[in-house]
C-alpha cells in the first residue's frame, strides 16, 4: 500500500504512514460491475391452425338429368282407363245431314250442329286450359268485328281440335291449316268447303267417340 501523502510504501496492515505519520486510506470496496445478461429472445412457434370440416369432405350428389315431361302429354295406351261420362257426345254426324237438313231449315239446323259442337269441345278438350266462346255468341259478335271474329274462332277451333286428336293419339289429321286452305282459300270453289265440312265432322265424331269411353 502506499502513502497518499509521501508515496511511502507500508505494509497493508498499517493503520498510519511510517515517513510522514499520515492515516492510511480505507481501501476502497469493491464494486462488482453488474453482469448484463442479454434478454431471452422470443422462441417463434408454428401458429396453431384452425382446423375446419371441408364442406367437399362428403361426395357431393351429382344431379341426375330427366327429360322434362310436356304439361299436356299424351298417355300411354296401358295408362288410359275407361271412364265413361254421364253424358255422351253424338258420333254420327255427316256432312249430308248437315247440308241438306241446313237448306231446308234455312240454316237453323246448322247453328244448332255448331252451337252444340261448340260446348262440346269445351268438355272433350278440357285439360288444354282453353275455352271455346258459344257458336252463337261468336255470330254476334261478327257484326261488331267486321266478321274478324269468325276467322278468329274458326281457327283456335279447328286448332284446339287437333291439337286434341294429337293427345288422345288418335290418328286423324286435321287442324287450323285444313279451315285456311279449304274454306278461305278454296271458298272460291263449290267443293272445297264441303270437304271441309267432311274433315271438321269426322275429327269432331273421332273425338266424342274416344271422349265416350274414356272421359276427358
Amino acid at each position: 500500500m502506499f502513502c497518499s501523502q509521501c508515496g511511502t510504501k507500508f505494509a497493508d496492515g498499517s493503520a498510519f504512514c511510517p515517513q510522514c505519520g499520515t492515516p492510511a486510506a480505507a481501501p476502497r470496496p469493491i464494486v462488482e460491475e453488474p453482469v448484463y445478461e442479454a434478454p431471452a429472445q422470443p422462441v417463434y412457434e408454428e401458429p396453431v391452425q384452425p382446423v375446419y370440416e371441408s364442406v367437399c369432405a362428403a361426395p357431393v350428389p351429382q344431379p341426375v338429368y330427366e327429360a322434362p315431361q310436356p304439361v299436356y302429354a299424351q298417355p300411354t295406351p296401358a295408362e288410359r282407363v275407361p271412364n265413361p261420362p254421364a253424358r255422351q257426345h253424338a258420333t254420327k254426324r255427316g256432312l249430308l245431314k248437315y247440308f241438306f237438313l241446313g237448306i231446308i231449315t234455312l240454316g237453323i239446323y246448322d247453328m244448332v250442329i255448331l252451337s252444340r259442337i261448340s260446348c262440346e269441345i269445351n268438355l272433350v278438350a278440357q285439360k288444354d286450359g282453353r275455352k271455346t266462346i258459344h257458336y252463337l255468341a261468336m255470330l254476334m259478335l261478327s257484326v261488331i268485328s267486321i266478321f274478324i271474329v269468325p276467322l278468329v274462332w274458326w281457327h283456335n277451333l279447328c286448332n284446339r281440335m287437333g291439337n286434341e286428336l294429337s293427345r288422345r293419339g288418335i290418328g286423324y289429321s286435321f287442324g287450323a291449316r285444313h279451315f285456311w286452305l279449304l274454306n278461305i282459300l278454296g271458298g272460291i270453289t263449290f267443293v272445297c268447303p264441303l270437304i271441309f265440312m267432311y274433315k271438321f265432322f269426322k275429327a269432331t265424331n273421332k273425338l266424342n267417340k274416344d271422349y265416350n269411353v274414356y272421359g276427358a
